[in-house]
């Protein structure tokens, strides 16, 4: 990129020498106005200043015609000075104060014959200032409105590698929406073939340069048309470059490399991937955002990546795919959980179910297969917890049955007796109207709950004896009576926090189905605390038989192979890399195809299970339930 913005800067200054550089001669042309009475004082020191203007005393140039406009604000120099003061300060990279200057040349004289010569500059200021948008909107302006052919040639043979090279399609696509027609649709035309070729399909490239070869004939950007088609006729070995970012050396470097055994592993032992070319392209994000964006624009630029696989997190994931998805690259995640990263980023596809398939598989399982109606629900308040939480209350409400409490936790789950002391008194309130209703099904609702403040201050006064000061605690602090009116409680935590969840639960002598999410997929921590988790239900992403033939084949020609034990995520990067290469098997060798072929696949199958992407387009559905029993995680489906 640095050599690429050298080159751009060179060009405006070519440009700038090219059209305005020759002595004073075209500032000089350009004034005075006949309608202005020529002030001979103004004159001397306008030329006095281009003198010093050629012998780069920028400086100078800049108080004397400062001192000029003080002494004569409305002159018939004015929009030549406002130019020239514009120029010398862009030279002393004073960026903010040239814009200024030449922004009111713009404003306050817009009929001046400088007024292009100023969008070309300020284009020039922008472009130094990193606003790549803003110097194509005003070379486009340029090119639109002026009526020095010259001028309009050069400014296209800049807007065509800054709209190719530093610009998304995104910001390509308003800018041609702005600037259709005219002098720029020819270049509009010309990217189109080109990002054509930038994307590999030859066969489309040639077929729109021919078109745009006999649309404009004699074209200034023709010899730029002719040298793309001549390398889209080559014939050379194709190389199909997918990129991968990971946290190699950052907090997760086990998993990530791991993951990346994977993803070599798929490669190195596919038969076909030498012949069509595939080259893994990886990149350390050490776990920095700011190495996430640097490595995925890298990537797409200067590697020309078919396709990127990343990251394990989710929100550096969101960066990789916003990115990439400007450009029309398409982005495999392979880790990444989080709601709404399909939606954020257009050509992303997730390998693993998001929280909300996740929430809403839970809560179908528990109410359409073990008929469960009443839950209570205990959860971090995190984004993870609730959007966990959000997804499993949605599809109970949907399924018609009943959310009975709802209670969070902030990153320390130790003492959680408020959180299940509501629990539990909302159990105790549903166990006794229940019994009301039971046994006087046609009472009014108002009676109902005079009733069960009755009932509950008998109990209490039968159990619970007075303190010292005379008051009895609530009744919901004994535990002498099991709640049974709740059917499961669904507890979104995460492995860590089962040792204080799962005790807690027992002592407060709430009898209810368990029910989790895949973090609860750790036997380890399970059997710690077996007594009370016993007949536990929850989410598993990827069951691995340790018994099953084909695991036993592929871990042990992948230890052969890479000289490690395959892990999980190791399958997980065996199996995106395999989709991938699927998709260029079947021909998907551009961004544009392979994007269609990863759009369209309803169902993949991986090494022990298939990826189901028919429930919601671009994220894996496919989840296993699981339950703990007898000291041992088994699956249910």
């Amino acid at each position: 990129m640095r050599t690429r913005i050298s080159l751009f800067l060179g060009a405006i200054a070519a440009s700038l020498l090219l059209f305005f550089g020759h002595a004073g001669f075209a500032l000089d042309q350009r004034s005075p106005q006949q309608a202005v009475q020529i002030n001979q004082d103004v004159e001397n020191v306008y030329k006095k200043a281009l003198l010093h203007y050629r012998e780069r005393q920028y400086a100078v140039v800049e108080w004397e015609l400062r001192s000029l406009l003080e002494l004569y604000p409305k002159n018939h120099r004015i929009t030549s000075v406002l130019y020239l003061i514009g120029r010398s300060q862009y030279q002393q990279k004073k960026w903010k104060e040239a814009q200024q200057t030449l922004e009111r040349l713009v404003r306050e004289y817009p009929q001046s014959a400088l007024v292009d010569d100023a969008r070309f500059l300020l284009a020039a200021v922008a472009f130094q200032r990193e606003d790549y948008f803003q110097t194509a909107r005003l070379l486009l302006q340029v090119l639109q409105k002026s009526d020095d052919a010259r001028l309009r040639d050069q400014t296209q043979k800049l807007l065509y590698p800054l709209l190719l090279d530093y610009l998304d399609q995104r910001e390509v696509h308003q800018l041609a929406g702005s600037f259709s027609g005219g002098h720029a649709q020819a270049l509009f035309d010309l990217l189109q073939a080109l990002q054509a070729y930038r994307e590999q399909d030859k066969e489309r490239a040639k077929e729109l340069l021919q078109q745009w070869m006999d649309r404009y004939p004699g074209h200034v950007l023709g010899p730029v048309a002719r040298r793309y088609a001549r390398l889209a006729e080559r014939k050379e070995p194709e190389v199909l470059k997918i990129g991968v970012i990971l946290p190699l050396t950052g907090y997760f470097g086990d998993e990530a490399r791991l993951l990346l055994a994977g993803i070599r592993y798929a490669v190195e032992t596919d038969p076909e991937a030498r012949r069509m070319g595939i080259e893994l392209v990886v990149r350390d994000s050490q776990g920095e955002m700011i190495e996430v964006i640097r490595h995925t624009r890298e990537l797409i630029q200067q590697e020309r990546v078919l396709a990127i696989i990343g990251e394990l997190e989710s929100d550096k994931t969101a960066v990789i795919g916003t990115v990439a998805g400007d450009a029309g690259v398409p982005v495999l995640a392979p880790a990444a959980k989080e709601d709404g990263l399909t939606t954020v980023a257009p050509t992303l596809v997730q390998m693993l179910p998001d929280l909300e398939t996740r929430g809403q598989f839970i809560a179908e399982y528990a109410m359409n297969e073990l008929q469960l109606r009443t839950f209570a629900i205990l959860a971090p308040a995190d984004k993870y917890g609730k959007q966990m939480t959000d997804s499993f209350a949605q599809t109970v409400d949907r399924l018609n049955g009943q959310i009975v409490a709802e209670t969070w936790y902030y990153e320390d789950p130790t003492d959680l007796r408020v959180q299940f002391r509501h629990i539990r008194e909302v159990g105790l309130e549903k166990m006794v109207r229940d019994s009301i209703l039971a046994e006087n099904p046609g009472m009014m609702l108002s009676e109902v709950d005079s009733l069960v403040k009755v009932v509950i201050r008998q109990k209490l006064e039968s159990l619970i004896p007075e303190t010292e000061t005379g008051r009895r605690p609530k009744f919901a602090d004994s535990t002498a009576i099991p709640v049974t009116s709740i059917d499961a409680l669904f507890f979104p935590v995460y492995t860590e926090d089962i040792s204080y969840v799962a005790p807690q639960m027992a002592l407060y002598n709430i009898q209810a189905q368990i029910l989790g999410g895949s973090f609860w997929n750790n036997e380890e921590e399970l059997d710690r605390n077996a007594r009370y988790v016993s007949g536990a239900i929850f989410l598993g992403d990827l069951y691995v038989d340790e018994t099953d033939p084909v695991f036993r084949r592929f871990r042990d020609q992948f230890r052969a192979r890479m000289g490690v034990t395959p892990s999980k995520l190791s399958i997980l990067g065996y199996d995106t890399m395999r989709f991938l290469l699927e998709g260029i098997r079947q021909g998907a060798r551009t961004h544009r195809k392979l994007m269609e072929y990863l759009k369209n696949t309803e169902r993949f199958r991986g090494l022990l299970q298939p990826y189901d992407f028919s429930r919601k387009p671009r994220v894996n559905a496919f989840l296993h339930i699981m339950k703990y029993q007898d000291n041992t995680i088994w699956k249910v489906r």
